[in-house]
């Protein structure tokens, strides 16, 4: 744990939030609303202020980009070719589950070599 986090001032001989500046009870909160998933910014931001820090946060991928580029584009894809596939049904022209499936996979190497911002239009 970082020395300068909260719980290590009060691990650290400081059960009273002196390090802080504030009571024991703000110290309680302030560990029980991180718990909780419900600290505000503005209050992340005070306790860093506090304890000589910078707040910094962000936003992390689950996946990676290439990944997320593969999924969006196979998803255009299938949508795209969901109704190509449908127009042919209805004209007694319908192919193979294979065709449909090696189609998609063209479109959507198609679509990764095309513009990346055109994988996020809406249509």
């Amino acid at each position: 744990m970082a020395e300068n986090h909260p719980r290590s001032a009060r691990h650290d001989g400081d059960p009273s939030g002196k390090t802080l500046g504030v009571t024991t009870s703000t110290v309680t909160r302030l560990e029980t609303s991180e718990a909780d998933d419900t600290i505000s910014l503005a209050t992340l931001r005070r306790a860093a202020e506090a304890l000589g820090c910078e707040l910094q946060y962000a936003l992390v991928p689950k996946q990676s980009l290439t990944d997320t580029l593969e999924a969006r584009a196979t998803a255009l894809a299938r949508q795209q070719m969901a109704t190509i596939s449908h127009s042919m049904a209805l004209e007694a022209q319908a192919t193979s589950r294979e065709t449909v499936e090696a189609q998609t996979r063209a479109l959507a190497d198609s679509l990764l070599k095309g513009s990346r911002r055109a994988l996020w239009r809406e249509s």
